[in-house]
């Protein structure tokens, strides 16, 4: 479908409630995926990465996303990331957990941000899409567009809830990461790790 401004705004209610639900265990929470690249045409899908330091301390992260709702899928086959799905009965939302630092925590981002600065290629990348026909599987019915979290502010701030870690920094747009105080400032903009090439957050930049 084509691409929906209201799309951001959808991340940045998750986003907000998954900042409070998991404090600093989630050193920054982006929105990834089609949906996460104004102007490209993508099925109403609203991807969701959280990075955390480590995929074993799932005790980190685990109960406070179920208690959200969110249904873990453990038998997903890539485990470079824990799964998460929508609660039933709400629009349907892909909740990706990877490690911090990691090859596929790293991908999604610069690949979005690479769509992001260079028009030409999400011009290639959304054609294909815009003739295609819509997937059953993924249309979202309209009684269920509007179940939607509800447990904070969607605005440009992020105001911290009562469960959010004293310190945690507020600063928040729909289209930036809700990054945690602890991460790495070296990561605000998405600097080399592991000498893996990454996005440096200019457009025709990379470093690596």
């Amino acid at each position: 479908m084509p691409y929906d401004p209201a799309w951001p705004a959808t991340f940045a209610k998750w986003g907000t409630c998954l900042r409070v639900a998991l404090g600093d265990a989630a050193a920054r929470i982006d929105h990834i995926g089609s949906t996460s690249v104004p102007g490209l045409a993508a099925k109403p899908v609203i991807d969701i990465q959280i990075s955390v330091a480590s995929l074993e301390a799932t005790d980190a992260f685990l109960r406070p996303l179920t208690e959200m709702g969110l249904v873990y899928r453990a038998d997903n086959p890539e485990r470079t990331k824990r799964y998460f799905r929508e609660p039933p009965g709400q629009r349907r939302t892909h909740v990706h957990v990877r490690q911090l630092g990691s090859f596929s925590q790293q991908f999604p981002l610069l690949f979005r941000d690479y769509l992001r600065c260079h028009t030409a290629a999400r011009t290639s990348t959304r054609q294909p899409r815009s003739t295609a026909q819509p997937n059953s599987a993924t249309t979202v019915p309209a009684t269920s567009k509007q179940k939607m979290p509800s447990c904070g502010t969607s605005s440009d701030a992020l105001t911290p809830g009562p469960n959010t870690p004293a310190g945690l920094p507020v600063p928040v747009t729909p289209d930036q990461a809700f990054r945690s105080q602890s991460e790495p400032r070296s990561l605000s903009n998405l600097t080399v790790l592991n000498a893996i090439p990454v996005w440096t957050g200019e457009c025709g930049t990379l470093s690596g």
